[in-house]
């Protein structure tokens, strides 16, 4: 095994999960889900991908997997893909887009504010996420926290957050992303799927990330207390 460089570093970092906001949470009333979906021109039935459009978001992947499985199942989805454009990856999207035929099955409502958020998740039959590589992946656990099921790449910060939860494929893996976002859209009882999201998510509050955060200023303060000398000069020693 490969020997850390730095042996301290492991006692001396902590890691504090961030939280999910109390707005993310399953939307059932029809006149919200309505007026937003009226706003941002959302189909009767999606998949939903959330993230800016750029390389490491693998959205290439997310599309085909999109059109395979419901090509494959002759499923009525259409792809609702939210998020900004990024960087390297735009031109690359729209040819792929053009080349499947797919310019009417996407909806690209492009920055969706925080305050309809749960509700574009809620309506959601699936939440693809691919990514090559993620800082912490809230989209994961806000889609949870909504009670939508999630297909997404198997990297560790995605497998850490997930617990087990989500269907976790290889993100290059295009037949294997299919067969689990055909699975989750053909489920004919997601309840256990969703209700097993519903309940990791409670481990992500904010609160619990400020409480994680205090113990860490309290164990500091202690082991700093604990290395002054008891022994130590006044300050009026240190004069003439």
């Amino acid at each position: 095994a490969r020997k850390n460089p730095l042996p301290i570093m492991e006692q001396k970092l902590r890691v504090v999960p961030w939280g999910v906001d109390e707005r993310f949470q399953p939307v059932t009333d029809e006149h919200v889900r309505e007026k937003v979906s009226l706003r941002h021109g959302l189909p009767p039935r999606y998949v939903l991908y959330v993230g800016r459009i750029e390389p490491k978001k693998n959205v290439i992947r997310a599309i085909q997997a999109y059109f395979a499985a419901t090509m494959a199942q002759k499923l009525p989805h259409r792809l609702v893909m939210v998020g900004p454009k990024g960087w390297g990856a735009t031109a690359e999207v729209d040819k792929v887009i053009r080349e499947l035929g797919l310019a009417k099955k996407i909806v690209r409502p492009g920055f969706v504010s925080d305050e309809d958020m749960p509700a574009v998740y809620s309506m959601a039959d699936a939440v693809l996420f691919p990514s090559y590589a993620e800082g912490f992946g809230l989209p994961l656990l806000e889609a949870m926290a909504c009670g939508t099921p999630v297909v997404a790449s198997d990297i560790p910060p995605l497998q850490e957050l997930s617990g087990g939860v989500a269907r976790l494929v290889r993100p290059d893996d295009l037949p294997g992303l299919r067969v689990a976002l055909e699975s989750v859209l053909t489920d004919p009882a997601p309840e256990d799927l969703i209700a097993a999201g519903l309940a990791r998510v409670r481990a992500f509050s904010w609160q619990a990330h400020v409480e994680a955060t205090q113990q860490i200023y309290r164990e500091a303060l202690r082991e700093a207390s604990a290395e002054v000398p008891t022994h130590a000069a006044s300050a009026e020693s240190w004069g003439p």
